[in-house]
């Protein structure tokens, strides 16, 4: 996995999007926009679905007093392409 940025603390890196912890998460720096995040795999995967869970779902203070995605641009192989909206609460979003 790569971001195109992370927050400047190793709380805030990528790699937190595979924890499965609400202590740690990723940002990017600023609440910035057209951040990109990519995965890469030895070899050619069949994904699904993706479970988002939007924010910093630490508490519901942390979650309100932080930034979230609206929308996002899902691409893949072979020029595939979809817009993608989460919901602005809390919770695992499943995107099939």
């Amino acid at each position: 996995v790569k971001a195109s940025e992370s927050g400047n603390d190793t709380s805030y890196s990528e790699m937190n999007l595979f924890d499965s912890r609400y202590e740690y998460s990723y940002a990017s720096d600023k609440n910035s926009k057209g951040v990109s995040i990519s995965f890469s795999f030895e070899e050619e995967q069949k994904i699904k679905s993706i479970k988002i869970w939007n924010g910093y779902q630490r508490s519901d203070v942390h979650c309100v007093e932080n930034g979230r995605v609206k929308t996002f641009q899902l691409t893949g192989d072979n020029d595939y392409k979809e817009k993608i909206e989460l919901k602005d609460e809390m919770g695992s979003q499943m995107i099939s």
